[in-house]
């Protein structure tokens, strides 16, 4: 009796270890869990929505794009209202002494343009930085006073409030104090307009 006991399990032993060697279970990859494999399957589709909508809004909506720049502002109307900003830009009283002849004229009109043409560079950048990434279109006008001797004296801006609250008054004020006008011995007060598209 023990002989055919010993057999049985001796067989059974055979025959599993015979199994695992030819099968070897252990090398097989196991199948996911239920929970997993529903987390699994429903994490790539949240993935492709957040990406399409990134990239549908890229650089127009207020998200970042792609890209990871920043994002478009949105201008309401109070920040498209054009606005005065500056000194109060008047010709002074004028004075005429008879008795030392000619007391100079005002630039003219060929003057200005080539100096704005040719020096307005600065004042451009400004508005540029000022606007940003802003989808902002606006006539700019720049007044100035120039004395006599070409140098810019009083000056203000016109200008869409949202560019004001970036920082384009200092600098455009700074820039505009830097241009030189020729001499002609009589002040004159210049208007640059420059246009936003």
């Amino acid at each position: 009796m023990r002989f055919f006991l010993g057999l049985l399990v001796g067989t059974a032993l055979g025959a599993a270890g015979a199994y695992a060697w030819l099968e070897r279970p252990w090398l097989s990859e196991p199948g996911p869990a239920l929970a997993d494999a529903g987390a699994q399957a429903d994490q790539p589709a949240r993935k492709q929505r957040k990406r399409r909508g990134r990239r549908g809004r890229g650089n127009r909506g207020g998200e970042a794009g792609e890209t990871g720049g920043d994002p478009v502002p949105v201008l309401s109307e109070a920040d498209r209202r054009l606005v005065w900003k500056g000194d109060q830009v008047a010709l002074p009283p004028r004075q005429v002494d008879f008795g030392a002849g000619t007391d100079g004229r005002p630039l003219s009109g060929d003057e200005i343009n080539r100096v704005l043409r040719a020096q307005s560079g600065a004042i451009q950048g400004c508005i540029a930085e000022a606007r940003g990434d802003a989808e902002l279109e606006a006539r700019i006008v720049l007044e100035m006073l120039v004395d006599g001797t070409g140098a810019v004296g009083a000056r203000r801006i016109q200008a869409p409030a949202y560019l004001f609250a970036h920082g384009l008054y200092p600098c455009a004020r700074q820039a505009a104090g830097r241009l030189r006008f020729p001499a002609t011995g009589a002040p004159t007060v210049v208007t640059a307009p420059y246009n936003l598209h």
